[in-house]
């Protein structure tokens, strides 16, 4: 019987995307495990400017269990397979309640995290991002 390990609870998650070559939306987000989130969109969003909210609960608890959903702590970064310019950079920081850090910065055109690296997509869709960008991450 595999024993489940047991799930590590973040107190903040940092997640940016920067510039593109094309439409990129362009913000910064930072969530509190007490359901703040700020929110600053600097460039093609639906909205830009500074922004706060509240998330529930059920969205704190859906950022918990995608953390180890994802391996974020785990995944491995390897050597880039292929490079491509001018796409987007995703910087996600997550620091747990016992002071556990991690940050990773990924380069999109350079392949050195494996797809799975989707967590930005899933933290967009649970805080509510599409209200400020204006469209699905």
């Amino acid at each position: 019987m595999q024993v489940k390990s047991p799930l590590k609870l973040f107190k903040t998650i940092k997640l940016e995307r920067t510039t593109c070559y094309g439409d990129c939306a362009v913000y910064k987000v930072e969530i509190s495990s007490n359901g703040k989130v700020k929110f600053f969109s600097s460039e093609l969003g639906e909205r830009t400017g500074a922004f706060n909210w509240m998330i529930d609960s059920n969205a704190i608890n859906l950022l918990n269990d995608s953390i180890t959903k994802y391996s974020f702590f785990t995944m491995k970064e390897k050597k880039p397979t292929s490079f491509c310019t001018d796409v987007a950079t995703y910087i996600i920081s997550v620091r747990l309640l016992d002071g556990t850090y991690r940050k990773i910065e990924n380069y999109l055109g350079d392949y050195k995290f494996p797809k799975r690296l989707t967590l930005e997509n899933k933290i967009d869709k649970v805080i509510g991002v599409k209200n400020y960008i204006g469209v699905d991450m």
